[in-house]
């Protein structure tokens, strides 16, 4: 849900620092095999983003590995 939708029960993280450690620390929850330094990385890539911003950091999280874990795997394959 992007905290700018009618209903949202996440509040806006206006710090994107805090919204960058958040976002970092659940991929790494789901990932615990990635770089913590990457993760860092990509979370600063993301906090540039509105689309990404607008959204909780921790379904930001899930929403990307949603995304990228098939592709992981389509390519192994």
């Amino acid at each position: 849900m992007r905290l700018d939708e009618p209903g949202t029960t996440f509040p806006y993280v206006a710090s994107t620092a805090d919204w960058k450690r958040r976002f970092a620390g659940r991929l790494l929850e789901i990932d615990s095999d990635r770089d913590p330094a990457a993760l860092l990385h990509v979370a600063d890539d993301l906090a540039l983003s509105s689309h990404w911003r607008l959204m909780a950091p921790e379904e930001a999280a899930e929403t990307l590995f949603a995304e990228v874990v098939p592709l992981r795997r389509r390519d192994a394959g």
